[in-house]
């Protein structure tokens, strides 16, 4: 006779799993463009552009980083949703994780603004 394990959001509504499934998806995003971003800017400083120009991947990392905020935000703000809705809370370890995620490109923009002055 086979062993039945329950799974974890058997008890779960579909709408509480689907709001966890574009949680997490918006974490992923914001963690990718973020490492796309950090990659742009060392190439940007192992290849300089030329004297008073504007380095050709500095606007792709804008756009990029861009994203990143906007992602990082709707994962910040899903964030409290997904304990509202979800029966059994998440891991403590994986919501810090996202809202650490989340507020990365913030700070990396600030960081920026505040080095570019």
């Amino acid at each position: 006779m086979k062993n039945l394990e329950r799974l974890p959001d058997e008890q779960e509504s579909r709408a509480a799993v689907a709001l966890t499934v574009a949680w997490m998806l918006t974490c992923m995003s914001t963690a990718a463009g973020m490492l796309l971003v950090l990659a742009l800017r060392l190439l940007m400083l192992a290849f300089p552009a030329a004297a008073g120009g504007i380095h050709p991947l500095s606007r792709i990392a804008g756009v990029l980083l861009f994203v990143a905020l906007a992602t990082g935000s709707v994962c910040l703000l899903l964030t409290p949703l997904v304990y509202r809705v979800r029966l059994v809370a998440p891991p403590r370890a994986i919501t810090v994780g996202a809202v650490l995620i989340g507020f990365a490109p913030l700070v990396l923009f600030v960081v920026l603004t505040v080095f570019s002055l």
